[in-house]
């Protein structure tokens, strides 16, 4: 998939029904230590790349590496933990409402 801008992927959230969106950059190694939200969301990655380990999923979901063009989904209150790549990740983060989670 071809890089997208940062309209064309705020586009693409906002079209999958997320609001509340968001541009996010991480650098290279941040980590995010297991933890939930009280919304699900969504991650479109536009370049880099992020290994999230999801430990209540089934076992060929429980932890994948996601790149550019990926979409990430959280559900409202699943645990995730998140290694950013060697790369760094940027990428447009979309909220649902919590009326709708």
């Amino acid at each position: 998939m071809p890089q997208l801008t940062r309209p064309q992927a705020e586009s693409a959230v906002r079209q999958r029904g997320y609001a509340n969106i968001t541009y996010w950059e991480d650098p290279a190694g941040t980590y995010y230590p297991p933890h939930t939200h009280p919304v699900a969301n969504t991650h479109l990655i536009m370049s880099g790349s992020m290994r999230v380990k999801f430990p209540q999923r089934q076992s060929d979901e429980r932890e994948v590496e996601f790149g550019g063009g990926e979409w990430v989904d959280v559900n409202k209150d699943e645990t995730h933990e998140v290694w950013v790549g060697e790369r760094g990740c940027k990428m447009v983060i979309g909220e649902k409402s919590a009326e709708e989670t």
